[in-house]
């Protein structure tokens, strides 16, 4: 409720009169809990809350205060820990939990969150995790979203130029890189998060393979995007791809699991298979297309390279593509062969082939949604 669209950071750097008023304490999250609260005084007839009690009303008031004010970034990474060691002195009464759900007929299980500061914890964590949620969504979602905190970081970063402030990471349009903000953002924010609420709350897991798909799909566009630049010579696009498919594999590694038949790591619901592979020169030329520029003309991705005179500066257009992920989602509908654009001939060569050799296989995601996911699937994996 009334967010400017800019950060935190930003309000109590300007001195914002919403940090002077909130005293430069979770400025924005302190401003929603006070309009709501407003709303609902100001206007009774929406006021949900009116017919509590006095003692209902103040632990409910608690609850909302503490569950927003979580949504701050700055409690995210303690929160991350906390729910880490949560786990460790539940893990069994979880684990028994689960297996109580799976047996038809069984009853509940143990109850873990006993207390009411687990309970709030608890509830603050759902609201934090269904904020930085866009990663764990299907890529049309998740990619409309990045798109959409990429188009606010980088009036952020306008405004932060014009008044001579240091532009924050993310949000100077002509360096920041839209596949690697969405690499960075789920392997440093949401997938050590995500893996604590996997093994807390186990029925989640199937979500997570999402988080999966879009970290190797926001992999390939960078890699398109290393082979668009012609501001590099060929020896530093092989060293980046290298690099990127370094971090997959690491990803891979820590959130998959390896699978017996010596194929690779894959999560759930995953095939390895040489089969949807990825044109990498028709998507070049489609990155061509989008911005209406010549291969010798596209600035370095996530460089300083001066942005050119042809180069548009809105953000839509600063991408330069209808939606990369679209065109992918309406290739996957059209055939049994999943995330990819159909191959012209047979010369064209795999985006992950660097990766080849070494996880054994490429990886192709067959199409299913997660009604089809089976709950031994979302078992055994990403371990999540």
């Amino acid at each position: 409720m009334d967010h400017p669209g800019l950060n935190n950071a930003f309000l109590i750097n300007t001195r914002h009169e919403y940090a002077r008023l909130y005293n430069d304490n979770s400025v924005l999250e302190n401003r929603h809990v006070s309009l709501l609260y407003t709303l609902l005084t100001d206007q009774p007839h929406a006021d949900v809350l009116a017919d509590m009690d006095d003692a209902r009303w103040r632990d409910m008031r608690k609850t909302i205060i503490n569950a927003i004010i979580h949504t701050d970034m700055v409690h995210h990474f303690p929160m991350v820990a906390k729910l880490e060691v949560f786990y460790e002195l539940n893990a069994a009464a979880i684990g028994a939990n689960l297996r109580s759900s799976e047996a038809a007929g069984a009853e509940t299980g143990p109850g873990i969150f006993k207390t009411p500061e687990d309970r709030h914890f608890m509830l603050a964590l759902m609201l934090h995790c269904a904020d930085i949620s866009n990663a764990v969504k299907p890529i049309a979602i998740a990619e409309k979203w990045a798109n959409r905190v990429l188009e606010e970081f980088f009036l952020q970063g306008d405004q932060e130029r014009a008044q001579g402030l240091p532009v924050s990471p993310l949000m100077d349009r002509h360096t920041t890189s839209l596949a690697i903000s969405q690499i960075n953002f789920i392997e440093f924010v949401v997938a050590p998060l995500f893996h604590q609420v996997g093994r807390v709350f186990p029925e989640l897991r199937a979500t997570v393979q999402y988080l999966w798909e879009n970290r190797r799909l926001w992999n390939e566009l960078y890699i398109a995007d290393i082979e668009a630049d012609t501001f590099k010579t060929q020896a530093e696009k092989d060293a980046d791809r290298e690099k990127a498919m370094v971090r997959w594999r690491t990803f891979q590694e820590k959130y998959g699991v390896v699978q017996s038949s010596g194929s690779g790591v894959v999560p759930s619901g995953f095939s390895v298979s040489p089969a949807n592979l990825v044109n990498r020169s028709a998507i070049s030329a489609y990155f061509r297309r989008g911005t209406g520029q010549s291969s010798d003309s596209r600035p370095r991705s996530g460089s300083s390279q001066p942005v050119t005179k042809d180069r548009p500066s809105e953000l839509n257009e600063d991408l330069g593509r209808k939606s990369f992920f679209q065109r992918l989602s309406r290739q996957r509908s059209n055939s049994d062969s999943s995330w990819g654009v159909q191959e012209d001939d047979g010369s064209s060569t795999s985006l992950v082939d660097a990766e080849q050799g070494q996880a054994g296989g490429r990886f192709s995601r067959k199409s299913k949604s997660l009604a089809d996911v089976s709950k031994t699937e979302a078992g055994r994996g990403p371990s999540f």
